[in-house]
């Protein structure tokens, strides 16, 4: 049974994947030495011409296949007899489908799969998708931003912050009757002009 699994990626039994893993490859569209191999063609690529929907394939392969999207809208009518009016009901869905040769492939190596490479392989594409709508988002707010920025003449600038320290100079008490004394005053006048400054 393992013979006859087509492996899509992730971890995998098969010897000989083992062994091409193990063993260095030349790009077929390039002289970049890899060891990938496309899973429908057995050609190895480098991650440069990987196949733009899918990694594991190589350019050339897994790119017949188209998205097809149907959307439906419905409108039902309903009389209510307690308003006597008629209520008009709208309801819309789309349904997404894959269809293409490389498709039938892909689907057809899906069934293949081990449950163990299932695992594997919906663990995969689910970090893919959550690495896709990531990138989705980026470049959806970068988009936003450069539209504003356009509109309303928005103008990224920088400013520059100072900061001013005050210092608190230190006063000390002047001592009078000293200064006095220096200039030769006698000791009565002093305590007369002290005393009349109201300093005593």
């Amino acid at each position: 049974m393992a013979d006859a699994t087509i492996p899509l990626g992730g971890t995998s039994s098969n010897v000989n994947e083992i062994q091409l893993q193990n063993s260095t490859l030349v790009c077929s569209y390039c002289p970049e030495t890899t060891p990938k191999q496309c899973i429908k063609c057995k050609k190895p690529y480098c991650p440069n011409h990987a196949s733009r929907l899918s990694p594991q394939f190589c350019q050339d392969c897994f790119k017949e296949l188209s998205i097809i999207i149907d959307k439906y809208h419905k409108i039902e009518d309903e009389y209510d007899e307690a308003t006597d009016s008629v209520i008009h009901r709208s309801s819309s869905c789309k349904r997404i489908r894959c269809d293409g040769p490389d498709w039938v492939f892909y689907n057809t190596a899906i069934h293949l799969l081990s449950d163990d490479e299932l695992l594997n392989q919906i663990e995969f594409h689910k970090f893919m998708v959550s690495q896709i709508e990531n990138t989705q988002d980026v470049r959806k707010v970068k988009k936003n931003q450069a539209q504003y920025g356009a509109s309303q003449g928005y103008k990224v600038s920088s400013t520059k912050s100072t900061t001013e320290i005050r210092r608190k100079r230190e006063v000390k008490p002047v001592d009078v009757r000293a200064r006095l004394k220096k200039q030769g005053i006698p000791d009565a006048l002093i305590d007369a002009m002290m005393k009349a400054a109201g300093t005593v």
